[in-house]
């Protein structure tokens, strides 16, 4: 079954054509977030344009004011219905959480991927974006949480915002240590805290989940870390999770 689905980032507004029966996505357009009301509709149709009937849209959203944005230019497209993730009790996972209707639903995407792939068996999804966010799912089952904390960008605007000298950072291509400039130091200094906050969740997680956790990894700066521990990646795991999901 083909299904169009959308993940709204704080960065990067993630449209793919997704084969759910497959669960592999056949195509991907990616946008900056503060141009998807204009761009989105145009690129639904695009990937719609070879089917001869509309396709649903599935929507995972971390920018209600892009989601607000987003509904009415939807209703123009050849989309044949569109709908939001959110948590509720007729979803195949349960939500041990606080407050289950407020859990993300780029994370709750990211467990309908796990719960699909990996059927029975206890995940761990990492989704290193601007926020970087680890979330548990117990037997295949139960999301039992995670936690989530500042991912690259928000470290590196942080510093530049809260210090009265250190630069904006230009990317170098690898961490390097020791700096020899303060560009490298931070780069470094913030990249390598990134990558071992997520080690360090990891064996956590594992305690929580079974030593025999499957961990997912997933997001845009996952690419630039170099993690001690054993993950498979994929780069369209949300994409896909949210085309999985049915209200």
């Amino acid at each position: 079954m083909l299904t169009l689905s959308i993940d709204i980032g704080n960065t990067v507004t993630a449209i793919g054509l997704i084969d759910t029966t497959a669960i592999t996505c056949l195509q991907r357009r990616d946008i900056a977030t503060g141009q998807a009301i204009d761009q989105a509709p145009a690129i639904i149709d695009e990937l719609g344009a070879g089917v001869q009937h509309g396709l649903p849209v599935k929507i995972a959203s971390v920018v209600p004011e892009i989601s607000n944005g987003l509904r009415s230019g939807l209703r123009h497209t050849r989309c044949e219905s569109f709908s939001f993730l959110v948590a509720n009790d007729n979803l195949p996972v349960k939500i041990t959480y606080e407050t289950p209707p407020l859990f993300g639903s780029d994370r709750l995407a990211n467990m309908l991927y796990a719960h699909n792939v990996c059927p029975g068996r206890s995940s761990i999804v990492i989704d290193a974006g601007t926020a970087v966010t680890v979330d548990i799912l117990k037997d295949g089952s139960e999301c039992i949480g995670g936690c989530i904390f500042p991912g690259p960008a928000l470290q590196f605007a942080a510093l530049k915002s809260h210090t009265a000298q250190l630069p904006h950072v230009k990317t170098p291509p690898a961490p390097v240590y020791p700096g020899a400039s303060t560009q490298e130091c931070i780069y470094t200094g913030v990249i390598q805290g990134v990558t071992g906050a997520i080690e360090r969740i990891a064996k956590l997680s594992r305690k929580a989940a079974g030593e025999d956790a499957v961990i997912l990894a997933t997001g845009g700066v996952w690419p630039q870390l170099a993690v001690a521990f054993e993950y498979e990646y994929i780069r369209d795991l949300t994409l896909i999770g949210t085309a999985l999901y049915r209200v």
